[in-house]
């Protein structure tokens, strides 16, 4: 396949709340680790990860902006999964002792 030239700059998102809500869980999750709660921190990127695929599977391209990646098949499924292994690890990591 050619290289595909460069899409013009009005085909780009005109809006980036979908990628802000999934960034302000991602910051939750951050401040949580920062304050030594490790498993909030984990289930809050995780569920940040659900929200992403969540929104990527509603919204239409144009709106989803920045959370598009491939096809929407494709991104659901790897946000999705991204999401059941994350909190996954976050549960079945045991507590220190």
């Amino acid at each position: 396949m050619a290289d595909q030239p460069d899409r013009p700059a009005e085909a780009f998102p005109s809006t980036l709340w979908p990628l802000l809500v999934v960034l302000l869980m991602v910051g939750v999750g951050v401040v949580y680790g920062a304050f030594e709660h490790w498993r909030r921190a984990t289930v809050a990127v995780g569920g940040a990860m659900g929200v992403a695929g969540f929104l990527r599977l509603v919204l239409p391209p144009r709106v989803a902006g920045l959370l598009v990646v491939r096809r929407k098949a494709f991104d659901v499924t790897v946000y999705l999964f991204l999401s059941v292994a994350i909190v996954i690890v976050a549960f079945v990591v045991p507590p220190a002792r």
